[in-house]
């Protein structure tokens, strides 16, 4: 279908849910995905925070807290924030924390979430 062939709506909207940009890439616009990407975010942050705190017993995990889960760049991977309260750690070796516990970490989210795929969790520390 050509740009002028994509049928629209009354008001001149595309009723397609999904278009190529200009360099010809797929792309999905605003509506359903988002909001179940936004709920899985949602669900991984909850199990997170608790795996975080009560499956893993590392001391170096006491002064962290999940500041968001967001999709990067999809669903498949998602970016856990978490912000370090105490400044009395490098950031680096709280990250190598989370590196080496991610196995740990990865198994309690996929206990939790309703998925047939574990998304992937990259993680960024931040001081708060």
């Amino acid at each position: 279908m050509t740009r002028s062939n994509v049928p629209r709506f009354d008001d001149g909207t595309v009723a397609r849910s999904d278009f190529r940009d200009r360099d010809g890439a797929r792309t999905v616009r605003a509506g359903a995905s988002d909001r179940k990407t936004l709920q899985l975010c949602a669900q991984v942050r909850r199990a997170f925070e608790f795996a975080l705190h009560a499956a893993c017993e590392d001391p170096a995990f006491d002064d962290l807290e999940v500041v968001e889960v967001v999709p990067a760049p999809h669903a498949g991977r998602l970016r856990v924030v978490v912000g370090q309260t105490a400044a009395d750690r490098p950031s680096a070796e709280v990250l190598a924390r989370l590196e080496s516990a991610r196995a740990r970490l990865t198994a309690e989210v996929a206990e939790t979430i309703h998925r047939r795929k574990v998304p992937e969790l990259v993680f960024e520390v931040r001081r708060s």
